[in-house]
């Protein structure tokens, strides 16, 4: 796949504790990645930092193609390992305690498959000329509510609560990684984002930049600016990945 990747402070917010990153390893396999991080003083940005730059080692080095079962497999035991390392930095620096970060990444793993973890609120979607799918189900206390049936979608957008993150990386000492395997088509278009995007904007606004004409650079750019347009209240931070046989264009 082709990918894009930009992050962005917003309009509101002081420092950008969101990270992105586009990862290759040995057998050209990527991974793509958004953090967004949590904490006071500086420790979000520390630990979206931290966490970007662990996965860009641990994925580098690897030399062994991986298919579904071993991308699963890798994407859980190294997000624990790294929310284990995480933790431990924060009981060690007061400065850093509690800090944590959600996470959303993906693994290219063949023209027919892609590997998705997350934890926390930050979002994969798949849009294609059929359907705009969100794939990750957020770990926040509105999309348990939601779940429950106490709220309906469209008042969790507006809870004052809506913020509340129940799944974190390095908060405790073990977290519950979401991982799964997704079918692709050729023209798919794989959306990652932090919640200042999706907060911000509607599905159709989405929807509308992502199935454009533009190309992803541009995708990306414009997705931005619409958030940033609707107030900036919180970072923002957008991967577009295609397949290189679909193009830019659905």
């Amino acid at each position: 796949m082709r990918a894009v990747g930009q992050t962005d402070k917003g309009k509101v917010r002081t420092n950008n504790e969101d990270r992105v990153a586009i990862i290759t390893n040995q057998t050209g396999q990527q991974l793509f990645v958004v953090a967004d991080g949590m904490g006071g003083h500086r420790a979000g940005q520390i630990a979206s930092e931290l966490t970007v730059s662990y996965l860009t080692t641990y994925f580098e080095k690897l030399m062994i193609r991986m298919d579904d079962d071993q991308a699963q497999r890798w994407l859980g035991q190294t997000l624990q390992l790294i929310n284990e390392k995480l933790f431990q930095e924060g009981e060690l620096n007061p400065d850093l305690k509690g800090m944590g970060t959600t996470i959303v990444c993906a693994i290219d793993i063949d023209e027919d498959t892609l590997a998705i973890a997350h934890v926390g609120d930050s979002r994969a979607y798949i849009v294609n000329e059929k359907e705009f799918k969100q794939i990750t189900e957020d770990h926040s206390l509105v999309q348990e509510l939601v779940k429950k049936g106490e709220i309906s979608n469209e008042e969790a957008k507006i809870h004052p609560r809506r913020n509340i993150v129940l799944r974190s990386l390095g908060v405790s000492g073990f977290v519950k990684v979401e991982c799964q395997i997704i079918e692709k088509e050729s023209k798919d278009i794989l959306l990652l984002c932090s919640d200042g995007l999706n907060d911000a904007l509607t599905e159709q606004e989405m929807i509308t930049l992502l199935t454009s004409k533009l190309t992803i650079e541009d995708k990306v750019k414009k997705l931005i600016d619409a958030a940033n347009a609707h107030g900036g209240q919180d970072n923002i931070s957008v991967i577009i990945a295609v397949s290189e046989k679909g193009g830019d264009e659905l």
